[in-house]
């Protein structure tokens, strides 16, 4: 039923899982139709058309719609902000990110601290707060946010980067060099750590 889009599929914008069920009901159609033209009953393949030139025009109906939604960032992650979806954090950091591109600065932290009151547990979020505050000049937030992200994701040595050059870029050299050596301890061959 998810393959007919009739019934909803969660997360609602996850529908690349479909492909595989996709061509199953594609076979199956398929083999009804092979059956209809084996039946040389007339009635049987202009019922078949009849049902399946609906069936395919309310898929291409759908596939519009969802398309008109999904090629849109802005609209796409408003449409999932306003949804039941577990992923609405998500949405909103997109948004924030997206606030961040046109300089609208106030929205875009009002974005982002409402990803971060659903859900304080997600590391993305505090990663795109650290651009806000670098933006915003708030060096020491920036660092602040970065480091409640490696917190929540200690594996993360892109965290570890961000907040060595951030340090660096506040004078503060030691501290940047142990952490960034403490990155290419736990992955020698992060290769974008080396740069730095």
């Amino acid at each position: 039923m998810p393959s007919l889009q009739i019934i909803r599929y969660q997360p609602e914008w996850a529908e690349h899982y479909l492909y595989i069920p996709a061509m199953g009901l594609a076979v199956l159609l398929g083999c009804v139709f092979r059956g209809c033209l084996k039946a040389r009953r007339k009635i049987a393949v202009v019922f078949f058309a009849l049902i399946y030139s609906v069936f395919a025009l309310f898929l291409c109906t759908r596939t519009w719609q969802r398309n008109e939604v999904y090629n849109e960032k802005e609209k796409f992650y408003s449409a999932l902000s306003h949804s039941n979806s577990p992923y609405i954090f998500f949405a909103y950091q997109r948004l924030g990110y997206l606030e961040m591109e046109k300089k609208n600065w106030r929205q875009a932290k009002f974005y982002l601290d409402t990803a971060l009151a659903i859900d304080r547990g997600q590391p993305s979020t505090y990663n795109a707060l650290s651009f806000y505050y670098l933006n915003q000049n708030e060096s020491e937030m920036a660092l602040d946010s970065l480091q409640k992200a490696l917190w929540l994701d200690e594996d993360n040595n892109f965290y570890r980067m961000n907040i060595g050059g951030l340090l660096m870029r506040l004078g503060r050299t030691r501290e940047a060099i142990a952490i960034l050596e403490e990155a290419q301890k736990r992955d020698p061959k992060f290769y974008n750590l080396y740069p730095r």
